[in-house]
């Protein structure tokens, strides 16, 4: 399904962003969820930096909630401190 890209879409994905990085206390573990188009759809990115290396899980963005997001980012947190 190709989605057109708009500025309000993106802005819109972004609050959800911010909201969900906010929610889980991303900045505390280094967490950015980011938000990508590829041309054809957008993504969700949770992504950090750890030992030179980046881990990520992307989501695609239409047919994902904010409760969706915000429990996959805490699974990536869980998994980050699984590592440590």
């Amino acid at each position: 399904m190709k989605i057109k890209h708009t500025t309000e879409q993106f802005d819109e994905l972004k609050g959800i962003a911010n909201r969900v990085a906010f929610a889980v206390e991303g900045q505390r573990y280094g967490l950015e969820i980011t938000i990508y188009y590829t041309g054809e759809q957008y993504f969700f990115n949770i992504w950090t930096v750890r030992n030179g290396a980046t881990q990520s899980h992307k989501l695609l963005a239409y047919c994902t909630s904010e409760a969706r997001l915000k429990a996959h980012a805490e699974g990536f947190i869980a998994n980050l401190m699984g590592q440590t």
